[in-house]
Order: C-alpha cells, then sequence, then structure tokens
C-alpha cells in the first residue's frame, strides 16, 4: 500500500516496517527513516503509530548508541530489528 513494505494493523496501533538489504544497521538506518516518517505524517489513521526498519545485520555498539539515540529524540515508538536472511 502506498509503497509502504509492510503495514501491520493491530487494535492498539499501526507498525510500519521499511525492509532495506545494506550491509550496516546505520545505513539500513539512514535510507529508511524518512520513508517511515513520510508514512506515517500521511497516514490518516487515527491509531498509535510505530515504526521499524529491519535490516540484515545486527547493530554493532556505535551503531546501538546511535538507535538509542533516535528511540530518545524521536516522538513515536522507533526500533531497529535484526532479520538474518540465509
Amino acid at each position: 500500500e502506498d509503497y509502504i513494505d509492510i503495514k501491520l494493523f493491530e487494535d492498539y496501533g499501526i507498525t510500519f516496517y521499511e525492509v532495506k538489504p545494506y550491509a550496516t544497521a546505520e545505513d539500513c538506518i539512514k535510507a529508511g527513516l524518512g520513508q517511515l516518517l513520510s508514512y506515517v505524517f500521511f497516514d490518516t489513521d487515527s491509531r498509535k503509530k510505530r515504526i521499524r526498519i529491519v535490516g540484515p545485520c545486527p547493530p554493532n555498539e556505535e551503531e546501538g548508541n546511535f538507535i538509542t539515540f533516535l528511540k530518545d529524540i524521536l516522538n513515536i515508538d522507533f526500533d531497529y530489528e535484526y532479520f538474518k536472511v540465509d
């Protein structure tokens, strides 16, 4: 729907997922965060919104700090999820 990779509807809210193929968590986040924020901004559903970036690599320590920083400053439920591809 509207170029969104995955949009999960639940009673308590909506989760937007952006799946990225890059070799680092940081690159996945940089490539997907703007897209997700745009999707949330233009979504007219009144339910609470959550955003998730999914990438093929676990975050290293510095990237973990970056994720924590983003969680602290964003006024939306954000996280990065690692999904191992075999």
